[in-house]
């Protein structure tokens, strides 16, 4: 009989636990412009999680396709908090497939910073960005931040668009916002398990 009303206990506490970590509905802030051929975007959001779940996040350089459609990259090297990143973007349909391919220099500040540009300058005549962490306030989360900076060259592919871009930065920025969410959720329903397991014991 205890362990039926224990479990009843873990259930109906993680059930709202999701609902108080994945609020609805999550707020964003965008801003874009144009200057001729040069884009300018940024974004940011609260997440109710802290700065090392925010960190691990942002810096899974290998696995953001299984959060942000459209996105593949690898690490190709890393020496200290400098990393190259081999980077595509795009997508396709059949045999028809745009994208743009990128290497990534990025300059990581653990836990507070994300510097990063691409140095191949094949298909953008500048691309930098910079992710930046800080807490909201004590037990109150985090605030990321997201700039990017891009300006085209004559070999920026044509379907590369404004509107394109400004799309592709905010499902970037969404994308990782909701697998901090969804992680913070995992590791707060883990602790209860753990927590109830020892109370069972």
């Amino acid at each position: 009989m205890r362990k039926i009303i224990l479990w009843g206990f873990i259930l109906t506490s993680l059930g709202t636990l999701a609902a108080e970590v994945l609020p609805v509905p999550d707020i964003f802030t965008f801003q874009f412009r144009q200057e001729g051929g040069r884009y300018i975007f940024n974004g940011n959001f609260q997440v109710d999680t802290d700065s090392r779940l925010a960190w691990e996040v942002l810096t899974d350089y290998d696995h953001v396709s299984g959060f942000v459609a459209n996105l593949n990259s690898r690490v190709l090297s890393r020496d200290g908090d400098e990393v190259m990143v081999d980077q595509t973007v795009g997508g396709g349909f059949l045999f028809i497939r745009q994208e743009v391919r990128g290497l990534l220099k990025i300059q990581e500040k653990p836990y507070e910073s994300i510097c990063l540009e691409e140095v191949t300058r094949k298909q953008f005549g500048l691309y930098q960005g910079t992710w930046t962490l800080s807490p909201v306030s004590p037990g109150k989360g985090m605030k990321v931040a997201y700039e990017l900076e891009a300006e085209r060259n004559q070999a920026t592919p044509g379907f590369v668009t404004a509107g394109l871009f400004r799309q592709a930065a905010e499902d970037l920025v969404i994308g990782m916002k909701k697998e901090m969410d969804r992680r913070e959720t995992v590791k707060r329903m883990n602790s209860l398990k753990v927590e109830a397991k020892g109370s069972g014991s």
